[in-house]
């Protein structure tokens, strides 16, 4: 199983897009689904074999921003362990 966090790594060979592209369209369209994903880059609209890997990276993605969030708002309400 590929954690897709090499922005050079090869996600969709069909149409040769990177991981990092389709990180990069996630951040800044915050897709619904990986169909939304494909409309911007292309990405799992060939054979679809990397539909499962967009929505890991989208998971991904997800798990990162609620990190960044959740020590933000640590960090500004004073709780402890908060970065």
């Amino acid at each position: 199983m590929n954690d897709w966090r090499n922005d050079e790594q090869l996600l969709c060979h069909c149409h040769g897009v990177k991981a990092g592209v389709v990180r990069r369209v996630i951040r800044e369209i915050k897709p619904r689904d990986a169909r939304e994903v494909g409309r911007v880059c292309k990405a799992g609209t060939g054979c679809r074999s990397c539909v499962p890997d967009i929505e890991t990276v989208m998971r991904q993605e997800r798990t990162s921003r609620g990190s960044v969030l959740a020590r933000l708002f640590g960090g500004l309400l004073g709780r402890k362990g908060s970065a």
